[in-house]
């Protein structure tokens, strides 16, 4: 049976997972993505629809990767088991040290307002692995040193 495309579906902002700067925090922000478009709008989608739009907003990379799991017929088109799969594959790409590197070159650009400036450094930072108050201590840091307003 094949399953007409409404009108709806060609309007909503499709997610996509940068392959090439694969990292946790990344796939989090698709993964919300997702999970926000198949609780609002594409909420009518039953399990086997829901696992194909995540295989094509992955692209062809996402789709390789699950070409090599073997799933059980309870794992099958199970939208949990996807999300849960690929969140383990993409855990050992994560590189604390290039995260720091990025959070410790990121200023704030300009015309950039500080409210932008902290959420971008708040980001930043959880690909770090810092612990929870170094976290803060570290974005606070940042936040001084990489100030356009040098007065402030």
């Amino acid at each position: 049976m094949v399953s007409e495309v409404s009108e709806m579906d060609n309007l909503l902002p499709c997610p996509s997972f940068n392959w090439e700067s694969a990292s946790l925090q990344a796939w989090t922000k698709f993964e919300q993505h997702v999970n926000l478009i198949f609780n609002g709008p594409l909420s009518g989608k039953n399990a086997k629809q829901q696992c194909s739009y995540l295989l094509l907003w992955l692209g062809e990379k996402g789709r390789d990767v699950f070409s090599t799991w073997t799933l059980t017929s309870e794992e099958k088109d199970k939208l949990d088991v996807y999300l849960k799969k690929f969140k383990e594959y993409i855990a050992p790409m994560n590189n604390p040290i290039f995260a720091r590197y990025k959070f410790h070159k990121r200023d704030q650009l300009e015309h950039e307002s500080i409210e932008h400036y902290i959420t971008a450094l708040k980001v930043l930072v959880k690909d770090c692995e810092f612990t929870d108050n170094f976290e803060k201590e570290m974005v606070r840091d940042r936040l001084i040193c990489g100030l356009k307003q040098h007065r402030i």
